[in-house]
Order: C-alpha cells, then structure tokens, then sequence
C-alpha cells in the first residue's frame, strides 16, 4: 500500500493563503493530515488541516509512502 503525500518543506495554498508542510500524520484508511505553518503580517501559525483542504502548488514536492 502506497499513499501520495506532500513532503515537508512544500509549498502549498490554504484557500489563497500561502503556507509550508511542516508535518504529516498518516491515519486509518489512508486518512492524511498535514500541519501547516504561514505568517500573516507579524503573526506565525501553523495548523493541521484534512488533505482536502490543502492544495498543490508550482513549488509542492509530492512523493509516496508505502507501508508492507
């Protein structure tokens, strides 16, 4: 079994909001969360969010992880 993940240090969007995967948490079903972190002016935040609410940009690295 093989999932499709971003990897860390990519660059994704957040509904417009440009942000870095800082982490990955793989669950049951191939559920995948990612933590993400953004600055907004003078304000750092990072986040998980469901993989559907994270979208690929020019600058995403994508690659798979495979459990046996």
């Amino acid at each position: 079994m093989e999932v499709e993940v971003f990897k860390i240090g990519s660059l994704v969007s957040l509904s417009g909001i440009k942000a870095i995967v800082t982490g990955i948490t793989i669950r049951s079903n191939n559920f995948v969360t990612y933590e993400c972190s953004w600055w907004d002016n003078n304000t750092h935040n990072c986040k998980w969010f469901d993989s559907i609410e994270v979208e690929k940009r020019e600058e995403s690295l994508v690659g798979k992880v495979g459990f046996k």
